[in-house]
């Protein structure tokens, strides 16, 4: 190998960075076309009251749990037919203020207050836990926290399970009734939208396997127990779940039109740590489903191919952090200048993006935070990168809970880990000065390169900010 190149440079290995990277990108032109197909008019039909049992996993959410009980308590629905579990697992004020608000309570609906002593398989426990008490209910609705349904949303959700009895489950989409926080409230909620606006409601049109979003989703009881319920061994138990339930040919529905509002992290360390626990559970799915539902016999050819690029999208943030790296160390040749990746991402980020503003009605001006979206996805490129090495490992993990409002969060730490990112930040700053003589389509793979290098950095300090603020909130307490 000549003089000054690095082992990165290989060209076996350069290819598949390259053919990971053609095949995200494919899979974003693929799903944004599959997105134009007219949908199906919703089912409908009289609605049937049925005995449902509500699940409120909680922990330490004691800026949130008041709101979500108000609201819970305030839903449509015979009290009689009703069971409302508090799963509360908190170490936090949250239990005094959960009893303080059961004690002025004068509704009719049946409130059973469940703590465990151990907090054994984090949020899939409490939920398991909870389903073994309550047997003659015929339906479990799932909310977290920080969720805000209106009162009519049991009965919608209800009337359109009954209405395709095909469906073992249905999934609400999800609104944000603080998007409007700060600029990464607003980042998070674009994304967010596209994932149900496009993705969800895409695979629900095709009859691709939609998956459980771990709250505000309706499922009938027994599919819950004849899958095996939720599974503590994964830090996405919602999403393994899905996949035993696909594997059974059991379908969850989605519905775009019934939303279920709810706050997003307006915080980076909590956005970060969400994303970190999400990267590492998908592929903690990945390493134990995949396969299996690949060789599945009755699955449809699309739809498999589909399922690739659904389960294995967090594995751009590795293949983006390997091109980075070859990019830097690599110099000015290699495949890593190619220019049809770059603009294959490009393009199909960008428009599938323009699709679900569209479809959903938004603001047309919001399209224009696509450069701080791409911009926040470099940031996470280092810390994601590690969530699914640990995932495709098979490492388990704590299931970190994501404050919300003002609730206190573990700061990022880690002394190499933030060494990496200063360095790679500035090595991809610095190559901005170093990487003008390319093409315009070789530029722009290497600019892009750099960007989501620099975005490290960005992410990088923004924590530190958030780290050193709370240290003096700690120290003066």
């Amino acid at each position: 190998m000549a003089s000054g190149k690095w082992v990165v440079q290989d060209f076996s290995f350069s290819l598949f960075v390259v053919v990971g990277l053609l095949m995200a990108g494919l899979h974003a032109i693929s799903s944004l076309l599959l997105s134009f197909r007219k949908g199906f008019p919703p089912k409908s039909g009289p609605l049937s009251f049925a005995s449902v049992l509500i699940q409120l996993p909680i922990y330490n959410e004691e800026d949130s749990v008041v709101g979500l009980l108000d609201t819970v308590s305030r839903l449509r629905w015979p009290a009689h037919l009703l069971k409302i579990q508090i799963l509360d697992d908190s170490d936090d004020g949250t239990s005094s203020r959960i009893d303080d608000w059961l004690e002025i309570y004068t509704g009719e609906f049946h409130f059973d207050l469940i703590r465990r002593e151990k907090r054994e398989h984090f949020k899939a426990g409490a939920l398991m836990n909870g389903l073994s008490r309550a047997e003659d209910y015929s339906y479990v609705l799932i909310l977290d926290a920080d969720f805000r349904p209106g009162c009519e949303f049991l009965e919608q959700m209800m009337t359109r399970l009954q209405a395709n009895p095909e469906w073992v489950a249905l999934q609400a989409r999800w609104e944000f009734y603080n998007r409007n926080q700060n600029l990464l409230t607003r980042l998070q909620a674009l994304a967010m939208d596209t994932h149900f606006a496009i993705e969800q409601n895409l695979r629900h049109q095709w009859g691709f396997m939609v998956t459980f979003n771990g709250t505000a989703g309706l499922f009938r009881k027994d599919a819950i127990e004849d899958a095996g319920g939720f599974s503590g061994e994964f830090l996405t138990e919602d999403l393994e779940l899905s996949c035993r339930l696909f594997l059974k040919q059991k379908r969850i529905g989605f519905a775009v039109d019934i939303v279920c509002p709810s706050e997003i992290p307006a915080v980076w360390s909590s956005f970060v740590r969400q994303q970190e626990r999400w990267a590492q559970g998908s592929l903690q799915t990945v390493r134990k489903w995949l396969l299996t539902m690949l060789l599945h016999p009755d699955g449809k050819a699309l739809a498999k191919v589909h399922l690739l690029g659904h389960l294995l999208h967090y594995l751009i943030h590795p293949l983006l952090f390997l091109v980075a790296l070859g990019h830097l160390v690599g110099g000015d040749s290699g495949v890593w200048n190619l220019p049809v990746f770059w603009g294959m991402i490009a393009l199909g980020t960008s428009l599938i993006y323009l699709r679900a503003l569209i479809l959903l009605k938004r603001r047309l001006s919001e399209w224009f935070l696509l450069p701080g979206l791409l911009l926040m996805g470099g940031g996470l490129m280092v810390r994601l990168s590690l969530a699914c090495t640990r995932g495709i490992l098979g490492k388990k993990g704590e299931f970190i809970r994501t404050p919300k409002g003002k609730g206190k969060t573990r700061h990022l730490g880690g002394f190499w880990l933030c060494a990496i990112e200063i360095m790679v930040g500035i090595l991809g700053f610095s190559g901005l000065f170093q990487k003008s003589g390319y093409t315009p389509g070789a530029a722009l793979g290497s600019w892009i390169a750099c960007g989501a290098c620099f975005s490290g950095v960005w992410g990088f300090f923004e924590a530190i900010l958030v780290c050193i603020w709370r240290r003096k909130q700690h120290a003066s307490q």
